[in-house]
């Protein structure tokens, strides 16, 4: 009787071990598995926290730029296709003056006194767009 009762022991406690091996094992996967959520949820905050950097470096450089860009007269807004127009506009117009002032160099030089006396109307136009040219 005895040694029945202590094989039903051993046997219990092989039972009880194997169930420990098995709680064991679902303990340190379920570890593993949290573990790896967490880092994954973490890799997802720095994403949104980058992200949102570099939205307000994005919105601030619009907001610095719009600013630059605004004057008495026209009031530019932190707005990607009102930044684009006005320096599209700001390029027009300093190509105009730069013209301009190819020009006026054009009419003060001795070339330009040169040829005047024998070019009138368009063929002094010209003339003068191919001295800048030159220039």
């Amino acid at each position: 009787m005895a040694e029945r009762r202590q094989k039903e022991l051993e046997s219990e406690l092989e039972t009880l071990k194997e169930r420990l091996d098995a709680s064991q094992r679902a303990w340190s996967a379920m570890r593993k598995e949290l573990a790896d959520e967490k880092s994954q949820r973490a890799a997802e905050v720095d994403r949104d926290r980058l992200a949102m950097a570099a939205e307000q470096q994005a919105k601030s450089f619009k907001e610095c730029l719009a600013r630059m860009l605004s004057d008495s007269v026209v009031s530019v807004k932190p707005y990607e296709e009102q930044i684009r127009e006005r320096v599209e506009m700001t390029i027009i117009t300093l190509h105009d003056k730069t013209a301009v002032s190819h020009t006026h160099r054009f009419n003060r030089s001795p070339k330009c006194t040169e040829i005047r006396g024998k070019i009138t109307g368009n063929a002094l136009s010209e003339a003068a767009e191919n001295f800048v040219m030159e220039y």
